[in-house]
């Protein structure tokens, strides 16, 4: 009840207990009890209207229960307990992971949250001291390389640049910097995939990752760098590459042209709002020929992410595309994009964020 009724309050504040209880599907007298319970969160006017209080505090600890595999839904899922993550007045924040390993997905929206998070001046501290096994495994594929040195980590971080490139199944995070990117990086992800799905797919695959890949250069508009990595899941014969960057994201750059450069789309998508954004980015993956590049002469631009979705089609893949607020995941089966899902009201998260999820034969 009490993520539920903050959850609520934090986006309609001003609520009697009857009207809470109603969106909730709970009990008005749960509700009320509970309220009158917890005088320092939740506030009652005259009109036994309530709010949440204004925070009196300045640091706030987020913790990811137990699990045996953290993966990207279930990352989300717990971040949506913390709405107030980004609020002015939250100073100090903790990640505390009581045991867990990490898919690739959830860790790369992991290390992009901490670096947006530190670049506004907030304190982060990650504690991983229930996490050994997954902590040694953070330290040889250079996680802590990327994140920001301002972050505080439990336990202390070991040098294990020793282990960098040693291991086929794993492609350390690559740093992407928008304004001088590593160009050697579509390569390196390219050998780690031939490592574990051959050559047969070898084309397609860097393919699709220099256009994930050039979308980061290209679009980003980000003073943090972006990243790349690439991990194989043997035992349940997975890939899952990620690359990520903290910009504007598809949709921002799509929504600064939409107008002048696409008129048709733009009274289509004319809407501004997550949904919208939701079809719209869906609809560059389907048709492509859609830029938000500033040179737009090229008319193969637009092109990119049609393209890599064309080759999750060939792999029936999916493709997940994490936006500021929202998360698109198509799913592609017998050479075509079969299915779309949306989450929405995902705690935000600013970029794009693309996870190619590849399963074997």
């Amino acid at each position: 009840m009490e993520y539920k009724v903050k959850d609520l309050l934090q986006s309609h504040p001003g609520l009697k207990a009857r009207k809470i209880a109603a969106k909730l599907h709970l009990e008005r007298h749960e509700v009320n009890s509970f309220l009158y319970a917890n005088p320092s969160t939740y506030i009652k006017n005259d009109a036994h209207e309530w709010s949440l209080c204004q925070p009196s505090f300045s640091s706030m600890d987020v913790t990811f229960p137990k699990c045996s595999w953290l993966a990207s839904e279930d990352f989300e899922e717990v971040l949506k307990h913390y709405p107030c993550l980004w609020d002015k007045e939250i100073s100090a924040i903790k990640l505390t992971f009581l045991g867990c390993n990490f898919l690739l997905d959830a860790l790369g929206k992991l290390l992009a949250l901490v670096n947006q998070l530190t670049y506004v001046n907030k304190s982060v501290l990650l504690d991983f001291s229930a996490c050994v096994q997954s902590f040694s495994y953070l330290c040889r594929v250079g996680f802590f390389e990327l994140i920001d040195k301002k972050v505080k980590v439990t336990p202390e971080v070991k040098d294990a640049s020793c282990h960098y490139g040693h291991n086929s199944k794993v492609m350390e995070f690559g740093v992407i910097n928008p304004v001088d990117p590593d160009e050697n990086i579509p390569i390196q992800l390219k050998k780690a995939f031939i490592e574990e799905a051959g050559k047969e797919h070898s084309s397609a695959a860097f393919t699709m990752i220099s256009e994930l890949f050039g979308n980061v250069r290209d679009h980003s508009q980000s003073p943090l760098d972006g990243f790349a990595a690439l991990q194989v899941y043997k035992k349940t014969k997975r890939i899952q590459t990620v690359i990520s960057d903290s910009g504007i994201g598809i949709a921002g750059s799509l929504r600064m042209v939409l107008e002048a450069r696409y008129p048709d789309l733009y009274q289509e998508f004319i809407d501004v709002s997550a949904e919208s954004d939701a079809l719209l980015v869906k609809r560059v993956f389907e048709l492509g020929r859609i830029s938000g590049a500033k040179n737009n002469d090229d008319k193969s631009r637009g092109l990119g992410l049609k393209r890599s979705g064309d080759i999750a089609a060939k792999f029936n893949a999916r493709i997940h595309i994490r936006q500021e607020n929202f998360e698109l995941v198509l799913f592609y089966s017998d050479g075509q994009l079969s299915r779309h899902e949306v989450s929405y009201g995902l705690q935000k998260l600013q970029g794009t964020h693309i996870c190619f999820d590849f399963f074997l034969d």
